[in-house]
């Protein structure tokens, strides 16, 4: 009982508690966000984001059909009044055809953004295959943590350190996907009116384009999130960037696991940014 008590404030003092609570902090919430970027959009909050998101969807759907035929009609008309452009049978019946199209897909876009954010999903599995255990961090050597007296204190104030790095981390993270989720819905609220115009004119047309390409840009940035935390992962779990341990001076009072925390803290921190700037990294990447 008293070793056992012992070695509880023994591993607080030297930082190995605090380390491996931080690792468990970090774990367990990026377990969690990653639970909510595979959570199906109908499902997520009990449903009642895809019943508001949908409810408005509906109403702009009748409203983006209206728009569609109308907008169809000024194109088409300013088409055949302009004498410098031949409107020939062919170019009326591809015109027409257009419109066909597009109020079929139209009326078929829940169904087709529903089945493009499916296959995001199944994006996401790929690049991390095993689910949230292939964005789980260790620290090499937690369990054996021996320390000298003269850097207990300084392990004491790096597993603080971490325990708030991590905590702050993981916050920024579940924010940063809350964030794109709610930009998610609030492109598919939006989706029919945006679609409607992409038979109108060159200049109307462009607003159809900015959507998709902006949706997609949110679609890619969940991806490159997961992306992200799996580099860091692997980063962290191969003991970081330098996994030799220097020589002489206070490493050899420290030894391997302070400086593999402190790695690890200075990793953590580079995810999160990394993560933060995943949607200017796609928005360059891609054209976007």
């Amino acid at each position: 009982m008293i070793d056992s008590i012992i070695s509880a404030i023994t591993s607080i003092l030297n930082g190995s508690l605090l380390f491996q609570l931080g690792i468990g902090i970090w774990n367990g919430l990026i377990g969690y966000a990653w639970d909510i970027l595979q959570t199906n959009p109908q499902n997520l909050a009990d449903g009642m984001l895809w019943d508001t998101a949908d409810g408005i969807f509906q109403l702009l759907q009748i409203v983006g059909a209206s728009l569609m035929t109308v907008l169809f009609l000024i194109n088409f008309v300013k088409e055949t009044a302009d004498i410098r452009h031949n409107t020939t049978l062919e170019s009326a019946f591809l015109m027409i055809l257009k419109l066909i199209i597009g109020n079929v897909v139209l009326l078929n876009l829940k169904s087709i953004i529903l089945l493009v954010i499916g296959m995001e999903q199944d994006l996401l599995g790929i690049v991390a295959p095993s689910g949230s255990a292939s964005l789980q961090l260790t620290i090499p050597g937690l369990d054996d943590w021996e320390m000298s007296a003269q850097g207990a204190v300084l392990g004491f104030l790096l597993g603080f350190l971490f325990i708030i790095v991590a905590v702050g981390g993981t916050i920024v993270i579940l924010w940063t996907a809350y964030g794109v989720f709610f930009k998610i819905f609030f492109y598919i609220a939006t989706a029919p009116l945006a679609m409607s115009t992409i038979l109108g004119t060159q200049g109307m047309s462009h607003s159809a384009y900015a959507w998709i390409k902006t949706f997609l840009c949110a679609l890619g940035e969940l991806a490159g999130m997961i992306l992200m935390l799996r580099l860091g992962a692997a980063l962290i779990n191969a003991q970081g960037f330098f996994p030799a341990l220097p020589e002489g001076g206070i490493w050899d009072i420290l030894g391997m696991q302070v400086w593999g925390g402190l790695q690890c803290t200075l990793s953590i921190i580079i995810i999160v940014g990394g993560v933060k700037s995943v949607d200017s990294l796609i928005r360059r990447a891609f054209g976007f």
